[in-house]
């Protein structure tokens, strides 16, 4: 239907996301009650695309892209890898119809488990176990990066 294809091509232009007909639901009959609601939970890969259409929209210096970049790419492995690992959606960022009324409604993940874990968790986790330490970066500076994590589900809402 040209609704279903329409609501497609807006949110690939807005975030980069190829929804499936599954992800979203849709009411339109002209009056006030009608809406679009998306049930999506944003693991990896899907916060991934939505990461690199965020970044191609800054208008900032490709030092600073490449800085949140890293950072971002830090926190999205992290907590997807967590939340695999505990089995539990609750620490990924989703979006639920029944959270979200006529307006979706982004349910922020729950990042404690990642910024109060030990470093050599943190660092299995992000990835960075393989990196020389020079590349690395520690847990302390990465929990003081909460507010690059905050930005992008700011952004994902």
């Amino acid at each position: 239907m040209i609704y279903d294809w329409y609501i497609q091509q807006q949110m690939q232009a807005a975030t980069g996301l190829e929804l499936d007909d599954d992800d979203f639901t849709w009411q339109f009959r002209g009056i006030a009650s009608d809406h679009v609601n998306t049930f999506m939970l944003f693991e990896r890969e899907k916060m991934l695309t939505v990461m690199e259409a965020m970044l191609g929209s800054l208008e900032s210096d490709e030092a600073t892209v490449t800085r949140c970049r890293q950072v971002l790419t830090l926190w999205i492995t992290g907590l997807d890898t967590l939340a695999r690992e505990r089995n539990t959606a609750e620490i990924l960022p989703r979006v639920h119809p029944h959270s979200s009324g006529q307006v979706d409604q982004l349910l922020n993940g729950d990042i404690r488990l990642l910024q109060q874990c030990s470093e050599e968790e943190y660092l299995r986790l992000t990835g960075q176990t393989d990196l020389p330490e020079n590349q690395r970066i520690p847990q302390k500076t990465f929990n003081a990066t909460e507010k690059y994590w905050q930005r992008f589900e700011a952004w994902l809402g």
